[in-house]
C-alpha cells in the first residue's frame, strides 16, 4: 500500500474502517494489490482493496462459543535517565568549560550524592515513581450460531478492557486516575430465505468505548518525564504541596499530573447496519438476479473533561 495511504476496505461489500471490527467476527480476509483485481473499485482502490467477510449462522442447532483472553503488557523499551548527583555534575562541567561559575558547590554535590536532603537536593527517579512495570488487557468473546433452512442467525459479544502503566492511580476518593480503555461490541447477522428466489441479509453492529487518563485531554506524562531532570524538586515539598521550583514548575511535576489533577474521559458509540435483498431471476435469463442494498452508520464522540488544578511549591506561570 502507499506509504501515506489507507486502502479501500469493504467490510460485507459495504465501506468501513477496520477498526469497527472485531477480529472474532472475521470469515475471510482477503487484500487485493494487482491492478487487475483492483480495477473495478476505480481510484479508491488504487492503493489496494481490502475485502473482509464477517460470520454468518448455519442451519443446526444453536452452537456457542466462548473466548477469554488475558495478556500481560510491559514497557519493551524504557530510557534510563541520570540521577541527581550525575545530573548536578555534568550541570557544573557544561558551565565551567563555558567559563561561567559552577551552579553547585563542592559541598552540594556530596549531599546530592548521599542522599542526605531530598527537600532541597533531590534525587527522583521520575520513571519509576510515575509509572509501574505492568499493564493488563482482557478480552472475552461470546458467540451464538443456528437457526433452520429458512432463517439463520450469528450473534457475537466482545467486551475488552486495557490497564495502562500509571502507577498509585487510586489516591484519591471516589475515582481512579489510571490510563485506560475499555469497550463492549454486539454484531447480529441475520439470513432470513423470504421465498425460494428472494434472500434477506441483515448485519447489525453496535459499538461503544470509553477511555480515560490522567488530567486533561493533553496531558502527557512521557514528556514530563523526559523534560524534569532528577534534582529539579522533590516529588512532594515538605509543606505537604506537590513539588515544583522557581525554576522548573509544578505543573511538570509528571506525578502530580498523574494523582493530583483528577482524569479526562472520552466516550464514542457507533451503529452501524446494512440490509441486502437479492433476487433471483434465472427463471427468466439463466444466471440473472438483482439486488437492493441499504446501509445505515451514525458515529457519536464526547469528551468529559473532570481534571482539576493542584497546589504546588514554586511560582504560576
Amino acid at each position: 500500500f502507499g506509504a501515506n495511504s489507507s486502502a479501500y476496505v469493504l467490510v460485507d461489500g459495504f465501506e468501513r474502517s477496520m477498526d469497527e471490527i472485531n477480529i472474532e467476527d472475521i470469515e475471510t480476509f482477503t487484500v487485493l494489490k494487482d491492478a487487475s483485481a483492483t480495477a473495478i473499485y476505480g481510484s479508491k482502490g488504487a492503493n489496494g482493496v481490502v475485502l473482509i467477510t464477517t460470520k454468518r449462522g448455519k442451519a443446526g442447532k444453536i452452537k456457542i462459543d466462548a473466548k477469554v483472553e488475558t495478556t500481560y503488557n510491559t514497557r519493551t523499551v524504557t530510557p534510563k535517565f541520570e540521577d541527581g548527583f550525575t545530573y548536578a555534575s555534568l550541570m557544573n562541567e557544561s558551565r565551567i568549560t563555558r567559563n561561567n561559575e559552577a551552579v553547585y558547590k563542592p559541598e552540594e554535590l556530596d549531599i546530592l550524592r548521599l542522599g542526605l536532603d531530598t527537600d532541597l537536593y533531590p534525587n527522583v527517579d521520575w520513571i519509576d515513581e510515575t509509572f509501574r512495570d505492568m499493564g493488563v488487557s482482557n478480552k472475552y468473546n461470546i458467540e451464538f450460531t443456528g437457526g433452520g433452512s429458512k432463517f439463520r442467525y450469528y450473534a457475537m459479544l466482545g467486551l475488552m478492557t486495557d490497564k495502562g502503566f500509571v502507577a498509585n492511580t487510586n489516591m484519591n476518593d471516589g475515582y481512579s486516575t489510571q490510563d485506560k480503555y475499555s469497550s463492549a461490541n454486539l454484531r447480529t447477522n441475520l439470513d432470513i430465505d423470504l421465498t425460494s428466489t428472494t434472500k434477506l441479509k441483515l448485519n447489525l453492529l453496535g459499538s461503544l468505548s470509553e477511555s480515560s487518563r490522567p488530567g486533561t485531554s493533553s496531558t502527557d506524562l512521557w514528556d514530563m518525564v523526559y523534560s524534569i531532570p532528577s534534582a529539579a524538586f522533590p516529588i512532594l515539598s515538605d509543606d505537604g504541596s506537590w513539588g515544583g521550583s522557581s525554576t522548573w514548575s509544578g505543573t511538570m511535576n509528571p506525578v502530580a499530573q498523574s494523582q493530583g489533577a483528577a482524569y479526562s474521559k472520552g466516550h464514542t458509540r457507533s451503529l452501524l447496519a446494512d440490509l441486502t435483498l437479492s433476487q433471483d431471476l434465472s427463471g427468466l435469463v439463466k444466471g440473472l438476479g438483482v439486488s437492493f442494498r441499504l446501509a445505515y452508520d451514525n458515529y457519536s464522540s464526547i469528551w468529559e473533561d473532570h481534571s482539576k488544578t493542584y497546589a504546588y511549591r514554586g511560582y504560576t506561570p
